[in-house]
């Protein structure tokens, strides 16, 4: 009884590909502005008028840290939404 070995080869990672895909182009640099920065410039210029508003006002420090924040996680939610689509 003769069995045959299928040989594999390794998986290779084209060099190429994986710098391509990694650079972001001028339109999702816009999106990441557009969906990210500038909600979380609007969120946190309320919060401050806001909080003037009652009479408690916040550090700048709280303020940055805070618009950092909603950046942040904003940003984490685009680029997976944007590596999805790109998958597909």
């Amino acid at each position: 009884m003769r069995t045959s070995v299928k040989m594999i080869a390794p998986l290779a990672l084209d060099a190429a590909t994986a710098r391509s895909e990694t650079r972001y182009s001028a339109a999702k640099l816009t999106g990441l502005v557009l969906i990210a920065l500038l909600p979380a410039l609007f969120w946190t210029a309320v919060l401050a008028l806001v909080s003037n508003a009652i009479g408690l006002a916040l550090s700048s420090a709280a303020l940055i840290v805070t618009a950092a924040a909603i950046a942040l996680f904003l940003t984490v939610v685009y680029a997976a939404l944007a590596t999805g689509a790109g998958s597909e």
